[in-house]
């Protein structure tokens, strides 16, 4: 199971969908059997996180990036403010 947060907006197309901007707080998940509700399945993005926008939401994705999971307190630190352009719509 390899789950992600975003902690920057991400524009790109998942598999199987259309090329959209995802914000901030928005759950990326490696495959369906591994989402939560809600949770955007990404596979391309899994397989490569980046640290400038995401931050691993479990142990998989921790050992992946590695990086500690993102805690709530830390999340809501990281929503705090928004990076240049962010609310920019496409």
């Amino acid at each position: 199971m390899a789950r992600y947060i975003l902690i920057s907006a991400v524009v790109g197309q998942p598999a199987n969908g259309t090329y959209t901007k995802w914000p901030r707080g928005s759950t990326i998940a490696d495959t369906a059997g591994n989402a939560l509700p809600g949770d955007l399945i990404w596979p391309a993005l899994c397989n490569a996180p980046s640290p400038v926008n995401m931050r691993p939401l479990d142990s998989a994705g921790a050992a992946q990036m590695g990086m500690p999971i993102m805690t709530k307190a830390e999340l809501a630190v990281s929503s705090i403010g928004g990076a240049c352009g962010e609310n920019a719509g496409i």
